[in-house]
């Protein structure tokens, strides 16, 4: 009779993996999250006027966080978190950012290299601003070229709050609206 071999521990139970989290790692996270900020970006390109255009500019922000949130659960069969449809939300919102900066900056260099880039600005807001006292003074101060170079980083920083908080809006809202679906 052989001798008896003492029994050791159990072996552990089999690694189940869990969600992936939604960060920058997470490819399928960032496929959706690309191809929402792709579809934002195109949609930010209608004519429309100024007040229209900045309505509708929330709307597709929002829409594209919600979207991102419905292409990733299609994708992967996942429910989202609160925390994680604000987090594929704000990556749609960091890409659309992405996106819109590049075309602004391609904007910026071919108006300067076809001329003064504050005399163009000066122009458009004039004739958007009419008679109104304030759009002489907001020319003047732009002349100077560090309160022009402040006013662009300014407009930045505002665009990139407002490209990256709606977008994490709109993927809260869908989380908690596609919550009572699946």
């Amino acid at each position: 009779m052989p001798p008896e071999v003492p029994a050791g521990p159990p072996p552990p139970p089999p690694l189940v993996a869990g969600p992936l989290p939604i960060d920058f790692h997470n490819g399928k996270a960032i496929r959706a999250a690309l191809f929402t900020a792709s579809l934002i970006f195109f949609f930010s390109t209608f004519p429309l006027p100024l007040a229209a255009a900045l309505l509708w500019r929330v709307v597709i922000l929002v829409a594209g966080g919600f979207l991102s949130v419905v292409f990733y659960r299609r994708w992967t069969g996942q429910t989202l978190t609160i925390k994680s449809g604000a987090r594929i939300g704000w990556i749609t919102g960091i890409f659309a950012f992405v996106l819109t900066l590049l075309v602004l900056t391609m904007a910026m260099v071919a108006i300067s290299s076809s001329g003064d880039l504050i005399t163009v600005w000066s122009e458009q807001m004039r004739q958007s601003g009419g008679n109104d006292p304030g759009v002489e003074q907001a020319v003047e101060v732009m002349k100077q070229p560090a309160s022009f170079a402040l006013l662009i980083l300014l407009v930045i920083a505002i665009l990139f709050g407002v490209t990256t908080i709606l977008p994490s809006l709109g993927g809260i809202l869908a989380v908690k609206l596609l919550k009572k679906d699946g």
